[in-house]
């Protein structure tokens, strides 16, 4: 029997919250939902999620204050690193600033800057297996400011990520990269779309040629060391 996934979400606006609770019912999945709620200085209950096996949390309204909240929370679990951390969905329709969108990036799995329901659904869908989401709005966003062309070398890849691009740059195909890194080619797929995303280029051939470009005439070795500053 399928367990139902633990989803935590969190929000300041009561009424978002079941909005946002409607919307995961209208999924197949099975769930089974914890509130909590935020103000300036706390959010509220959180704690109290200490002892559950968190799969997934889902965060709105996400002024910065609540983002750090979130962070010390998953800190001090000391699960934000750990293989079972839960993932988390950023899903929002506010006005993101450079500062948050680095907090973003540090522990979100997706971010959608809008509250649609079929983007959440397919962020649901694509983390599990995997993936990350990141939604035309938010890409547009950063688009239409440059901020990861000007910021291409600082943005977070996690270690799997860091490595399908170390095995691209080798020429490898999807297949061989699954193969080497004893994943599924989906995955892969994932990986290397997320980072696409991430460095702000058009395909897989543009995220080798990045890639390169922040370490010409280094080592492999020293290509893992400038991705992860």
């Amino acid at each position: 029997m399928i367990r139902p996934l633990k989803i935590a979400i969190i929000d300041r606006n009561l009424s978002l919250v079941n909005q946002t609770h409607l919307y995961l019912k209208s999924c197949n999945l099975k769930i089974d939902v914890q509130y909590s709620l935020y103000d300036d200085d706390q959010i509220y209950e959180l704690n109290n999620l200490d002892n559950i096996k968190l799969d997934l949390i889902i965060m709105s309204n996400t002024n910065l204050s609540a983002l750090k909240m979130l962070r010390e929370f998953l800190k001090q679990q000391q699960i934000a690193n750990g293989k079972d951390k839960p993932n988390v969905i950023i899903f929002d329709d506010t006005v993101v600033n450079i500062e948050r969108i680095h907090l973003m990036w540090a522990f979100s799995n997706s971010i959608i800057l809008n509250r649609q329901k079929e983007d959440l659904l397919l962020a649901i869908q694509t983390v599990f297996n995997g993936g990350f989401y990141y939604s035309k709005e938010f890409s547009d966003y950063n688009e239409n400011r440059g901020y990861f062309r000007r910021n291409a070398n600082k943005m977070p890849l996690t270690k799997t990520e860091i490595s399908v691009v170390k095995e691209l740059i080798r020429d490898k195909t999807n297949q061989e990269i699954a193969n080497t890194l004893y994943m599924s080619r989906r995955t892969v797929e994932y990986h290397i779309t997320s980072c696409i995303q991430k460095f702000e280029v058009n395909s897989r051939v543009g995220l080798a040629v990045k890639a390169l470009s922040l370490i010409e005439g280094e080592s492999y070795d020293s290509l893992i060391n400038e991705l992860v500053k």
